[in-house]
């Protein structure tokens, strides 16, 4: 078990009152203090909706390879789309930024056929809506902008091999749909440390080891 430093013995005593497993403190890619009460450093936890800063750099990184724009719109990849008034307008960055007006309703199914053929709630850019449904449809965008490339046409393993394994975001598994779908929209399993890795590729903006991994736009 790592053991917290003395100045962050007051936070190592917070977070193990309130049942923590973990917590970490780094600043500029340099770990200050951690504690593991529960299965060591290397032990890999849910992070819930944390994982959708995967689905960012995700984005990012099919941006930095050049194969989709943050600005281009859903319809280009999802073609249907491009006969609805409403969704026809939909850019991917409206969609990552949660004001696409696409959610999913309180019941029914929540896999991509449901995600698909959702109606907006709002024409887009009009309000802020915190749901699944565009990380759903993101992996799919992602999956087939994957194929036509010739790679492999899985979102997760693109991302865990080209971006997160890099950098030491490893190892990293994900919950899936029935049909194999990686979930990004809470579906990452990690440790602490790894954790803390992809959010020091973020505060570098993409850049690491003098490389961009990682659009920063």
């Amino acid at each position: 078990r790592a053991q917290p430093v003395q100045r962050f013995a007051g936070a190592s005593r917070y977070s193990l009152e309130r049942g923590g497993v973990a917590w970490i403190v780094a600043r500029h890619g340099v770990v200050l203090g951690e504690d593991y009460p529960v299965g060591g450093p290397s032990a890999r936890w849910p992070i819930g909706a944390g994982t959708r800063g995967f689905a960012a750099l995700l984005a990012a990184s099919l941006v930095e390879d050049r194969l989709m724009s943050l600005d281009e719109p859903v319809a280009l990849t999802l073609g249907d789309w491009g006969a609805h008034p409403a969704k026809a307008a939909i850019s991917i960055r409206m969609l990552m930024s949660g004001a696409s007006g696409v959610a999913f309703g309180p019941r029914g199914p929540r896999d991509l056929a449901a995600a698909l053929a959702l109606e907006p709630l709002d024409q887009p850019g009009v309000r802020f809506i915190d749901d699944a449904a565009p990380y759903v449809l993101l992996v799919e965008i992602a999956r087939r902008k994957l194929e036509a490339s010739g790679r492999g046409p899985d979102p997760a393993r693109y991302l865990t091999e080209r971006t997160l394994a890099p950098i030491g975001c490893v190892p990293i598994g994900w919950t899936r749909f029935p049909d194999g779908a990686p979930r990004f929209d809470d579906g990452a399993v990690l440790s602490a440390r790894a954790w803390a890795q992809a959010g020091e590729l973020v505060r570098r903006a993409g850049v690491w080891r003098a490389q961009q991994l990682a659009d920063d736009a």
